[in-house]
This record gives structure tokens, C-alpha cells and sequence, in this order.
């Protein structure tokens, strides 16, 4: 299978991409701009070092931690992501520690050998978990982040459903995360996954910004991907909208439609922080041309 596809926003032009991009850093989407990594990209680690050192110093790398990866690998890639100067964000998946000591060690091996600071909290993709974890509020409530150094806490957000939880479910746990995260001290913010429709996150901030509590959401992203990486997020996400890509009906919302949906976002308490670049078998493409971008806006 080809890495691009008419069915992907990856197929438009470099210059038509570029300047999409530039439009969004100007009109305030992208006040940061985060990445994830997997531990997939050390296989090319000398690749890996000269695309780090074109990103901006204020760069977040979130790095993922599948079922299948090793804690060690995570840590040798959030460890090459601080050694270029820039933030390593772990993923740090409940169902995979078998209990608060070792959950306890992992964190402090990111803060040891990365200076990490900041997690992005999930259950995780296990079916079973390996100990008494068996989501992130299980980890909230057992207290166990607290004086371990951690400022910032991401919890995962879903626009379009969840395959396992209702609305009303998913909605109760955002209002737990946000009622324990300003409990506890930590600053926070939710990272979306990815939507294959865009109105589908545009009425999820309407209604949540009618609440009273502000909150800060990244919606996930793509400027260039491979299909079979599309195909395969969308077959684990199994959402309506996911399901109507997979069935050729729709194509994936990309920065054209974000463009086009700029003025229409609607305001109230959830602030869009900024954009989460999911590199999605493209980290290379991705990396240079918002590279290429921030360079020509700091010239200008």
C-alpha cells in the first residue's frame, strides 16, 4: 500500500500545505505545537536526532506506549528527546503497571533521565490490566503522582465517542480529571483523538463550553500520513465517523478544513491551546515542513 492516498490531505501540495500551516500559527491555533513519537522511531536514531534539532525549543514530544513497548524504549526515546532540548510528554498507560511501586519507579526514571514533567494520563490499551489499574482515575485517586514532581497532567478527550463508554460516561470522567487535577495541584489539559469529522468537535466544545469550569483542549491532527497508519487508528477508534472513512464515505478532516473552520469555532470556557501533530508513519514530512513554516514566520 502507497504512503499517500487521495483519500488522505496528505496528497496536497507541499506550498498548499505550508501555507495552511501559516495561516493556523497566525491565527492563533497553534499558540504550541506538540508531536508524538513512537518508540518505532529509534530504528533510524541518527535520522531521529537532526529532525529534533528543526523543531522549536518549546516543543512537545508525546511518546507513546503501546501494549507491545517496552518501558526501556520509551525511556531511551523521552531521554533523546530531552538531550535536543526539547519537552518529553510519556504516555503513561494505568493497565500496564502491576501496582503503585512500579508505576512510582517509571516516573521516576522519565524524571531522572529525561526531566519530565508532564504526562499524558490514559488506561491504556491492554484488555487486561496487569495489576489494580484499571483507568486513570484509578491512578488519581490513589494519590500516587502526588509529590513525585509532576507539574502537568494530559488526560484524553473523545469528540466522537469512545467505543466502550457512553457520552454521559465520558463526560463524568472529564468532570472527575478536571475536579482532581485542581484538588491536587497539577495544571491540565485534554489532547483529543483524532476526529474524522470536524463537526463532530466543533459541537463537542459548543456544549462543553457551556459549563463553568474552563478547560484546555489540544485537538489531535494530521498534515501528512500514511494510509495503512489511517486505516488502522481508525479501526481502533471504531467511532461512526471512523467507520464511515473506513468505508470510503468520508475523508479525514485536514488543514484546509481547519483553515476553513477557523472563524466558526465556538467561543466559550474550552480554549483550543493548541494543535497535536500525530505523525502517523510520516514523522520525517511532518517535522520539516512545520519546521520550514515556523522558520519563515520568525523572518518575517
Amino acid at each position: 500500500m502507497s504512503k499517500t492516498s487521495a483519500d488522505a490531505p496528505s496528497a496536497l501540495s507541499d506550498l498548499k500545505t505550508q501555507a495552511d500551516l501559516s495561516f493556523l500559527l497566525q491565527h492563533g491555533l497553534c499558540r504550541t505545537i506538540s508531536l508524538e513519537l513512537t518508540p518505532g522511531d529509534l530504528n533510524n536514531a541518527a535520522s531521529l536526532k537532526a529532525l529534533l534539532k528543526l523543531l522549536p525549543s518549546d516543543t512537545r514530544l508525546f511518546i507513546s506506549h503501546l501494549e507491545r513497548d517496552s518501558l526501556e524504549k520509551s525511556l531511551e526515546l523521552a531521554s533523546r528527546t530531552a538531550d535536543a532540548g526539547l519537552f518529553a510528554v510519556p504516555h503513561i498507560a494505568a493497565r500496564h503497571y502491576r501496582d503503585e511501586d512500579a508505576l512510582r519507579q517509571a516516573i521516576s526514571s522519565f524524571r531522572s533521565q529525561a526531566g519530565v514533567c508532564e504526562i499524558l494520563l490514559l488506561a491504556g490499551d491492554r484488555r487486561r490490566a496487569m495489576g489494580s489499574y484499571q483507568d486513570s482515575l484509578d491512578v488519581l485517586h490513589s494519590g500516587v503522582l502526588e509529590n513525585t514532581g509532576l507539574k502537568k497532567l494530559w488526560f484524553g478527550a473523545h469528540p466522537e465517542g469512545h467505543a466502550h463508554a457512553s457520552v454521559q460516561t465520558l463526560d463524568k470522567l472529564m468532570r472527575q480529571k478536571t475536579r482532581y487535577a485542581h484538588k491536587a495541584g497539577f495544571e491540565f489539559a485534554f489532547i483529543t483523538q483524532l476526529c474524522f469529522e470536524v463537526r463532530a468537535l466543533l459541537n463537542w466544545i459548543k456544549q462543553r463550553g457551556k459549563r463553568k469550569t474552563n478547560f484546555v483542549v489540544h485537538p489531535s491532527i494530521f498534515i501528512k500520513a500514511c494510509r495503512s497508519k489511517l486505516v488502522h487508528l481508525a479501526k481502533l477508534i471504531k467511532t461512526p465517523s471512523a467507520r464511515l472513512f473506513l468505508n470510503g464515505a468520508i475523508k479525514p478532516p485536514g488543514l484546509a478544513d481547519w483553515r476553513n473552520l477557523t472563524d466558526t469555532i465556538p467561543q466559550g470556557r474550552v480554549i483550543i491551546g493548541g494543535l497535536h501533530f500525530l505523525s502517523l508513519g510520516r514523522l520525517e514530512d511532518n517535522v520539516r515542513l512545520l519546521a520550514t513554516v515556523l522558520k519563515r514566520q520568525q523572518k518575517s
